[in-house]
């Protein structure tokens, strides 16, 4: 069983979802130049999520395009439509678990992804996802519920990442927006403006901050501002970086405007993130 919460209430609204999983099916493809999903219907009790490592495909998800590349989150809830190919120049590799979701009450249950989300490439997340293939797949005892465990682990990863970018909204599709999400993920630490990443998108301020915040459900200032400071908070818990070298790493030369939106997006002072024998 999952609860997935996200605390920070005081930037967008509470997303709570319980879930119990059963996963049907789990794997990992390094697609041929010629690979192809053929046009098919999901169940419409299976859901499909595909985490992208490297190369380039495209997607139509009920009758929307979509064009993944590595570090892409891609979220099909049951009973879509859908059909795929890769780029044949740079052929994708990804991790796909096909499950079904029941709630608490024995229904349907949900996950509150969009369709697309950039959250970047993560060794992590790639070795919890080969653990998960080669469990599921080696069918030791006890497998089903290691698999499910495992599961329930990147889910909850993904819900703290997709919360760092935008509180759920993540990236809807639009080339010009992938673009600066995929600058973003890059120069996060650096002096970013709007104005700067909107002629990168070729678009002026005005519209260019519209269309950002309707794919990621944010606008450009807070979807950095949670992109470092989740950065932020993953450095602390490797217990490799005091609270300064974190923030200044991650673009905060001022140490109390760090504590203050630590604070605000993770809940607790950053000093709480690093693991006490790393003290």
């Amino acid at each position: 069983m999952l609860r997935i919460v996200e605390a920070d209430a005081s930037l967008s609204p509470e997303i709570e979802t319980l879930v119990v999983p059963r996963i049907t099916y789990a794997g990992y493809r390094e697609c041929t130049p010629d690979w192809i999903l053929p046009r098919q219907l999901l169940s419409s009790e299976i859901w499909d999520l595909t985490y992208v490592i490297a190369g380039n495909a495209l997607y139509m998800i009920n009758g929307i395009k979509y064009t993944v590349s590595g570090g892409d989150l891609l979220c099909m809830p049951a009973g879509s439509m859908r059909s795929g190919a890769t780029y044949s120049d740079n052929p994708m590799r990804c991790f796909s678990i096909n499950f079904e979701l029941k709630n608490l009450h024995g229904g349907h249950g949900s996950l509150p992804f969009p369709t697309v989300s950039h959250i970047g490439y993560k060794k992590h997340i790639e070795r919890a996802f080969r653990e998960l293939v080669f469990t599921w797949r080696d069918k030791q005892h006890g497998y089903l519920i290691k698999s499910a465990g495992l599961f329930l682990l990147l889910i909850s990863e993904f819900a703290e990442q997709c919360a760092a970018i935008g509180g759920g909204g993540g990236y809807g599709g639009d080339y010009r927006i992938k673009k600066t999400l995929d600058y973003i993920e890059i120069h996060y630490a650096e002096k970013l403006t709007v104005r700067d990443m909107s002629d990168m998108a070729g678009l002026n301020s005005a519209y260019f901050g519209e269309l950002f915040k309707q794919e990621t459900g944010c606008t450009v200032n807070r979807y950095v501002t949670r992109l470092r400071i989740r950065k932020a908070e993953q450095m602390l818990r490797s217990g490799e970086y005091q609270v300064k070298d974190a923030a200044k790493q991650c673009g905060y030369p001022d140490i109390h405007h760090f504590y203050k939106h630590f604070k605000m997006i993770v809940g607790f002072p950053p000093s709480q993130s690093i693991p006490k024998h790393a003290d």
